[in-house]
């Protein structure tokens, strides 16, 4: 009879120590680190921009761990909006349309500049039609204003030059602008 309960408490012990070791490393495989934390890496013309429940920060190329409830938009260094036609008044409330092609450059300073502003947008496209999109337009439409439609359309220097500058300045907190091309027409004309 000793000798049967001998052997079952060795037993006993070593099934508690393998339940014991199991449970640890299912603890340790499914800790914080894993459970609670995606792997991200930002490309070299990349950067990340990281929403969380308490902030938001700007990641820049290499590897990263960031929480799994966190929304991440990755931006490209370099980039382009296209704005094909919306309404301008030249000197005498005459109503002419206007395309506008931007390329442009950011950096993480100007994403943090970004994040301020909108606190969150939702993709990159929202980040252009929110704030880009809208500052083009309300820049254009203030210069325009002050040339009449013949100075507009035959690209003058001055109208060209001024628009461009406007543009240029009003969005350097946001974006670095490498090429800005503006096209002013009647509508009726060709394009």
């Amino acid at each position: 009879m000793e000798k049967h309960k001998l052997r079952k408490t060795k037993v006993g012990r070593t099934i508690y120590h393998i339940l014991i070791l199991i449970l640890t490393s299912t603890l340790i495989s499914c800790g914080p680190t894993s459970k609670n934390q995606t792997n991200i890496t930002i490309g070299d013309c990349e950067f990340g921009l990281v929403y969380t429940n308490h902030n938001r920060f700007v990641l820049t190329t290499g590897k990263h761990s960031i929480e799994k409830e966190s929304k991440l938009i990755l931006f490209n260094t370099i980039d382009s909006l296209t704005m094909e036609e919306f309404d301008i008044l030249d000197s005498h409330a005459r109503s002419l349309y206007c395309q506008v092609r931007v390329k442009y450059s950011i950096t993480s300073n100007h994403l943090e500049n970004m994040a301020d502003l909108l606190k969150y947008p939702h993709s990159v496209e929202s980040y252009k039609i929110l704030l880009l999109a809208q500052e083009i337009k309300s820049e254009a439409r203030e210069i325009t204003g002050k040339f009449e439609a013949n100075e507009l359309k035959n690209d003058e220097y001055k109208a060209s030059a001024q628009i461009d500058d406007k543009i240029s300045e009003r969005l350097k907190q946001y974006i670095h602008i490498t090429s800005l091309e503006i096209k002013i027409y009647d509508r009726h004309m060709n394009k």
